[in-house]
């Protein structure tokens, strides 16, 4: 597990939002920035929670890349691929690889300017049954891993490798399935076939771990070997619309 690096220049620029606050300060401002459809979706959940998540979500998004972008938020042209991963139209001229992860009150936003990203954020919930799920998401070596220690060490090695997974499978835009023992990520080296973590990339893919506040667990997955990763707390004045 790495210690966060808040602020600092990096390779890998992570922005942390905790959603609840967010949407308190900047929640009345989301039809200026927010497009038709980003609107409808947030309108459909069940749950304001999860509604408020999504919104401050892509508000924060919106407005990192309209920064790096010199451009209006609203302006940005967010598209999904046929894996129904998310991409910034070719119309702005400029490539930057970005990913999003929810989990609880927190949202995780990744950007590399050179590379694809994937991110993945959960919450340390030690109350979750993992037995049933060990089979069907890890492989031998991971499962004794993961049942090496007691039960709430157990969890914690649980959530680490998930996201880890989960990181590398958004990085490439697989998505979750059946094929989550057949790829391991136990700390070292461990090889795989291109087409079990969806076809790319060629070269390695490297996982860093880390601890976030609150009892939440993240990991990132970069094409970078050693790759610096720095953290912000998001703040963003939205005044100037």
């Amino acid at each position: 597990m790495d210690e966060i690096v808040w602020g600092l220049p990096a390779q890998i620029q992570v922005w942390v939002i905790h959603a609840p606050e967010f949407m308190k300060t900047h929640g009345q401002d989301h039809t200026a920035i927010l497009n038709e459809d980003e609107q409808l979706r947030s309108n459909r959940f069940f749950q304001q929670r999860h509604a408020d998540r999504f919104t401050a979500g892509r508000i924060a998004l919106r407005f990192i890349l309209a920064g790096l972008l010199d451009t209006h938020p609203k302006s940005i042209n967010l598209v999904n691929n046929e894996r129904r991963k998310l991409f910034i139209g070719a119309q702005h001229g400029k490539t930057l690889h970005f990913n999003l992860s929810y989990a609880g009150d927190y949202i995780l936003i990744a950007i590399d300017r050179d590379a694809p990203v994937g991110l993945d954020i959960e919450q340390l919930n030690t109350g979750f049954e993992i037995e049933p799920m060990l089979t069907g998401c890890f492989s031998a070596n991971e499962i004794e891993f993961i049942s090496g220690v007691s039960d709430n060490g157990q969890h914690h090695r649980f959530f680490a490798l998930w996201t880890r997974k989960e990181a590398i499978l958004k990085l490439t835009g697989l998505g979750i399935g059946d094929h989550l023992p057949w790829f391991e990520v136990l700390d070292g080296s461990q090889s795989t076939e291109a087409s079990t973590i969806g076809g790319r990339p060629q070269q390695d893919i490297h996982v860093r771990s880390f601890e976030m506040p609150q009892g939440y667990i993240g990991s990132l997955a970069t094409e970078h070997r050693h790759a610096t990763i720095a953290f912000h707390k998001f703040d963003v004045p939205l005044n100037n619309l």
